[in-house]
């Protein structure tokens, strides 16, 4: 937070705060942090993919499926483990 606090442009500070609250099982501040992160730098693949876990871990298959294909889009690789977990949702 003293991150965001000093820069609130810094998208890493949002994404690793977003991190912290999944940690913390606090679902939905994880996902409003890591979609400010996305809004900050919409190329960063890895933050897509994390949202990705967050909205698969909240139920909310469709997002989750939306944030992967993101994720694949700009050419990371995915587990193919998680891609077999969103498999019957797509």
């Amino acid at each position: 937070k003293k991150s965001i606090l000093a820069d609130p442009f810094f998208a890493l500070a949002y994404k690793n705060l977003g991190f912290g609250y999944q940690q913390k099982g606090l679902l939905k501040k994880a996902i409003e942090e890591t979609k400010k992160s996305i809004d900050l730098d919409p190329n960063d693949g890895h933050t897509y993919f994390n949202l990705s876990n967050m909205y698969f871990e909240n139920k909310q298959y469709d997002l989750a499926i939306i944030c992967c294909d993101k994720t694949i889009e700009f050419g990371l690789n995915v587990d193919s483990k998680y891609l077999e977990k969103l498999k019957p949702y797509r």
